[in-house]
Order: C-alpha cells, then sequence, then structure tokens
C-alpha cells in the first residue's frame, strides 16, 4: 500500500508492505524486487536501522551470487580468468534493473552526479564489501590483489547445475516481468506524485538512458594477459 503525506511545501510517500513479503523479496525476488530495490541505492533509517541493515546485507549477498553464476554461464572459456573488481556487482545490480524500468534512471541521477556522489557510492558499496568478505570465508569467491576470482569450487557448483539453473531462470524471468506489470505501475502512479520524478518520467526509455547512465558495469571486468 502507498500513502501521500503532505508537510508543508514537502510531499512524503510512504510505500507500506507486510514484513513477510518484503523479506521474501529480499531472499528470493519474491515480488520481482519490486520492494527490495529501494536497499540498493543509499537510504536513510529512520526506524529499525539493525533490520534494515541486515536485509541490505542478504538482499546484496544474493545479488553477488547471482551475478557470479550468470558471469561463469555467459563465459564459459574465460571464468576461471576473470578478475572482477568489487564495484561491478553494485553497478550491474542498479543497472539491470533500470533497463527494466527506465525510470529508474532517474535515481541514478540523483546517486551518481553532483557533490554527493563519491559518499553514495562508498555508502553503498559497504554492503557489498561485506557480503564479500562473507563470501570469502565461504570458498565461493578468491582475492587476487585486491580483484574478486571465482573459486574453482563455486565454477564446478553452478557447472554441475547448468540446465536447471536455466530452467529456473526461465521461471524467474517470468515470474519477474509478472511482478513488474502488476506492481510497478501502481509504483509509477505513486512517484509521479513527486514533480521531479514527473519531469523525468515524461522523456522516453532512450532519453532517461542516454541522460543517466554511468558507463557500463563491464568495464570493472578483467582478463590478465601476457605480452
Amino acid at each position: 500500500m502507498s500513502y501521500i503525506k503532505l508537510f508543508g511545501n514537502v510531499t512524503v510517500i510512504i510505500c507500506a508492505v507486510d514484513r513477510y513479503v518484503f523479506e521474501k523479496d529480499v531472499e528470493s525476488g519474491f515480488l520481482g524486487e519490486a520492494v527490495a530495490f529501494h536497499l540498493i541505492f543509499p537510504y536513510t533509517p529512520i526506524l529499525n536501522a539493525e533490520y534494515l541493515t541486515s536485509q541490505e546485507l542478504k538482499l546484496k549477498r544474493r545479488l553477488i551470487l547471482e551475478l557470479l553464476e550468470n558471469l561463469v554461464l555467459d563465459f564459459p572459456e574465460l571464468y576461471y580468468d576473470i578478475h572482477i573488481k568489487p564495484e561491478y556487482f553494485m553497478y550491474e545490480a542498479i543497472l539491470s534493473r533500470a533497463r527494466l524500468f527506465p525510470p529508474l534512471y532517474h535515481m541514478l541521477s540523483g546517486f551518481s552526479c553532483g557533490d554527493t556522489a563519491k559518499e553514495n557510492v562508498k555508502k553503498v558499496m559497504e554492503g557489498y564489501i561485506y557480503a564479500l568478505k562473507s563470501l570469502e570465508k565461504e570458498k565461493i569467491i578468491e582475492r587476487v590483489n585486491g580483484y574478486i576470482k571465482v573459486s574453482k569450487k563455486f565454477i564446478d557448483t553452478v557447472k554441475s547445475r547448468k540446465t536447471k539453473f536455466t530452467n529456473l531462470l526461465k521461471a524467474a524471468q517470468k515470474t519477474l516481468f509478472l511482478s513488474v506489470l502488476g506492481l510497478f505501475p501502481n509504483i509509477f502512479k505513486t512517484l509521479s506524485f513527486s514533480k521531479s520524478f514527473l519531469s523525468a518520467s515524461q522523456l522516453n526509455a532512450g532519453k532517461l538512458k542516454n541522460t543517466y547512465t554511468f558507463g557500463d558495469p563491464k568495464r570493472f571486468l578483467f582478463i590478465p594477459t601476457t605480452n
């Protein structure tokens, strides 16, 4: 449910969701992350900061695992050699969702531009760094000279269930689009009460992308070469 409150000249948008549904969206993308996606952007908790941080870490851990799986499947001849900068996970997670719902590029403008850009990146990256340390302890990833590498253990696990993963991915995509079609129009309608968002939403998807994109996340992927 969504509520709109006016405090003087300030419009406050309140999105209310059942705790169980929210946690399922964090853990498995139950609603196509239509609710949980807020945790991949900078936020300021008003209440229950520890709870929100714990959910943020769960979400970012899952996103990292999904992105690592995709790299293994997308680059079958290179996955042993790919060196990953931690920033890759943040930018790819954000942009992959913006590709599904282009008006999110408007949020990227506030995230990546202006005086707070560096602080925003630092704040969002804290959760990913913590999650990466946890995955390193589980031997899912390895660290090499400041880069992240997928461990042989994780690669073997992904390869052993490749067919199953592909089928699950297709089912997840279908669920995601159904969730997007069902929920995002309501979110869009609510956000449209924000004058700045309404202005941006009137642009077409291409213009939004060109205006607010902050580079290809693959610039954080490297393959060592020999001279």
